[in-house]
């Protein structure tokens, strides 16, 4: 904890301290030194976290302020920095923050709601050969991240099997000796050594806006907490050393990797990981969704 929350003090000061982004020199030992001498004077380990993530905000803020100058009213909080991203690099160290977005008041359903994502690489080389640190800003709407994430899901399960929205639901069958390579319906899914035959339930489908993702693929909820919860589509199972990927755009491309959803950015040769806890927060607030569901 204490070194994610030194490392997350180390980006703000990156990030948003003018001399930092600005400056060809090497900051690290005053930015280090800083950190550690904020904690020492008797800030806790709590107040120097609200102390990251207002500085952090207050960055995504100045962002929406000078892009969306004609918004009269919005309210951007940042997703959990310690515990919906992985991927670090300790020799270069890159830092990827996603926010919740909302233009409007917060409380009305008629607001907009977009969710911004920050990529920030401190020691990125640009054209002339220097250092200099790089900040990046992707905007989403509801719709465009729902689109992102069919692709992913398509990804992780194998193949092209959720389209323009909608989820068909795979049901596991016991004996795989059952298999008919002829039958459309009939899915082996990769096990890591071997694979499992699911089969494809043509009379139920789901909206995939109203799924969330877990380790073992897309699981639906009784929104009213009444029924169990169901396992709609697999996810292949992958070692991992395993990394599957597809190009999404000419900034990234997606990457299914340790049952998480990657980012892999072309520009700065970075991938970072995002939780599935963080993508179902994501997933709930763009798609207007209560935040309750804990997986099976």
């Amino acid at each position: 904890m204490k070194k994610k929350l030194i490392l997350l003090i180390l980006s703000i000061t990156l990030c948003f301290s003018p001399k930092a982004v600005h400056s060809q020199g090497n900051n690290s030992a005053i930015i280090a030194t800083t950190a550690v001498a904020a904690l020492a004077v008797g800030i806790t380990t709590a107040s120097a976290v609200n102390i990251a993530i207002e500085s952090i905000e207050l960055g995504a803020a100045e962002y929406v302020l000078k892009n969306y100058p004609n918004q009269k009213e919005f309210s951007v909080k940042l997703n959990n920095p310690f515990t919906g991203t992985d991927k670090m690099s300790d020799e270069s160290p890159s830092y990827f923050y996603t926010f919740n977005l909302i233009f409007g008041n917060p409380e009305s359903k008629d607001s907009e709601r977009l969710l911004l994502m920050q990529v920030v690489h401190p020691d990125f080389i640009n054209e002339f050969g220097t250092k200099e640190t790089y900040t990046r800003w992707s905007v989403f709407n509801g719709s465009e991240w729902n689109q992102l994430f069919e692709a992913y899901a398509n990804l992780a399960f194998g193949e092209v099997i959720v389209k323009n929205g909608i989820c068909p639901r795979l049901k596991k069958e016991r004996r795989i000796s059952n298999y008919d390579s002829l039958d459309l319906t009939h899915y082996l899914i990769r096990d890591y050594t071997f694979s499992d035959l699911y089969i494809l339930d043509s009379t139920l489908t789901y909206k995939l806006s109203g799924l969330d993702v877990f380790s073992k693929g897309l699981e639906f909820s009784d929104p009213n907490g009444m029924k169990p919860s169901i396992l709609i589509l697999p996810f292949s199972k992958i070692s991992g050393d395993s990394y599957f990927q597809t190009p999404y755009n000419e900034d990234f491309s997606l990457v299914y990797n340790e049952k998480a959803l990657g980012f892999f950015f072309k520009r700065e040769e970075r991938m970072f990981q995002i939780k599935n806890s963080i993508v179902n927060d994501i997933n709930r607030f763009l798609n207007y969704r209560k935040k309750s569901y804990q997986g099976l």
